[in-house]
């Protein structure tokens, strides 16, 4: 058995903090849209997807090296940290093409011109909302996993 590299063990802190850092921009951009910001709506919502992103690749570089982490709660606890994280595991399967569809949509609306942006901003308009309250509750969901399986009870 090989040793795991010495970065692996920073990882779930690093998810966390991705995860803080990207509640923090999804809650600027949102602000930023209702006051109808476009420029600064865009720089929050393209370092949201950044920061986003970069979470991504470093759960999946720890997850194929460390596989599933056993939670060491026991009693009613268990049952309400895996509530927690099985709807923040379904939450973020309807999230991730959700936020690129809203986002495509958006960048869309950016770069046509006349009704097709338009159209393009309507449609991004019907769909963000919702995304954004969904990228919300994965990104602070995320961060209570984390607390409840490295900090609260830690294996």
């Amino acid at each position: 058995m090989t040793a795991l590299p010495e970065y692996v063990g920073y990882l779930p802190h690093l998810n966390a903090s991705f995860n803080m850092i990207s509640t923090i921009l999804i809650w600027q951009a949102v602000s930023a849209a209702r006051l109808r910001n476009r420029k600064r709506h865009i720089r929050t919502i393209v370092a949201a997807l950044v920061v986003s992103s970069l979470f991504l690749v470093s759960y999946l570089t720890y997850h194929a090296h460390i596989g599933n982490v056993a939670f060491a709660g026991v009693g009613g606890v268990r049952y309400l940290y895996f509530a927690i994280l099985i709807s923040h595991v379904l939450m973020a399967a309807v999230a991730l093409p959700m936020i690129l569809m809203t986002a495509w949509r958006g960048f869309r609306s950016v770069k046509l011109e006349g009704e097709g942006a338009e159209i393009a901003l309507a449609k991004h308009r019907k769909m963000a909302l919702k995304t954004a309250l969904i990228w919300l509750y994965v990104s602070v969901t995320g961060v209570v996993v984390y607390l409840f399986a490295f900090w609260i009870y830690p294996s």
